[in-house]
């Protein structure tokens, strides 16, 4: 599959980005864009807005939440009028889409600092287990100074830290380990739908032409996560078989 090529700078990329959020009344990308990129360079942990004291259920709940409103907004993009016509153009489409995944990656790195942290604390699991850990912080703000050089959007280094911190680093060592290449292929589709380059466009084609067993060239995320699984038996989008996987792991950190 020949995808055509995209002219747009990043800075008319982010133009039109904002643009649109006035008009579909949402927040602008670049409220995102600099924490995302502070976070990239520094690796500074992404705040954590979850509210420490809630139990792992209910971070387990914000999460799947979070996952369903960034689906909600991708159903937005393609509703159509009376007539049959989208209501939105290709462009906006793939627009919201894009914010739409950058939220829902947002939300895995986010449960998973949030269940680390908590745990870290001392926080039992949502079935009620111990998880047995090696340092005792005294609070979040030193539990946050232990795991202030964490990448939460790398794998290997979450597995890790977690065998540094937790006893055979479980929960997260057999579910991270589950999911590491899915993981990797996210981060693949987050670096393509933030940053317009020349690399991160050959890596999604690359990563485009081994999940849907064609050569691609030029492809868009929207286009890549839209796309039905080839593997899917019941007609599954590559998004939809991601997210099923990482809400599998997700339910096993927090109810370890």
């Amino acid at each position: 599959m020949v995808y055509p090529e995209n002219p747009d700078s990043d800075k008319k990329r982010v133009k039109f980005f904002d643009s649109n959020c006035i008009k579909l009344n949402t927040p602008p990308i670049t409220q995102y864009l600099p924490q995302l990129e502070r976070c990239r360079v520094s690796k500074l942990p992404l705040p954590i807005t979850d509210n420490l004291k809630m139990p792992l259920s209910q971070t387990l709940s914000k999460y799947r939440a979070n996952i369903q409103k960034a689906n909600s907004y991708i159903k937005l993009a393609y509703i159509q009028d009376s007539h049959g016509h989208y209501i939105y153009s290709t462009e906006a489409q793939h627009f919201i889409t894009d914010v739409a995944f950058l939220k829902m990656f947002m939300a895995w790195e986010s449960f998973l600092e949030a269940s680390f942290t908590k745990y870290l604390l001392g926080q039992l699991s949502a079935t009620g287990n111990v998880i047995h850990r090696y340092v005792f912080p005294k609070n979040y703000n030193h539990a946050h100074s232990i795991l202030i050089n964490v990448d939460w959007d790398n794998p290997e280094m979450v597995r890790q830290m977690a065998k540094l911190y937790f006893e055979d680093g479980e929960p997260f060592e057999t579910y991270i380990k589950a999911v590491n290449s899915d993981l990797l292929d996210l981060r693949t589709i987050r670096n393509a739908a933030l940053y317009l380059s020349s690399s991160n466009s050959c890596q999604l084609d690359a990563l485009a032409t081994r999940l849907l067993k064609t050569s691609c060239s030029n492809i868009n995320v929207s286009q890549l996560i839209l796309s039905i699984d080839p593997n899917s038996s019941i007609n599954q989008t590559i998004l939809d078989a991601y997210q099923l996987r990482l809400d599998i792991a997700a339910k096993g950190i927090a109810s370890a």
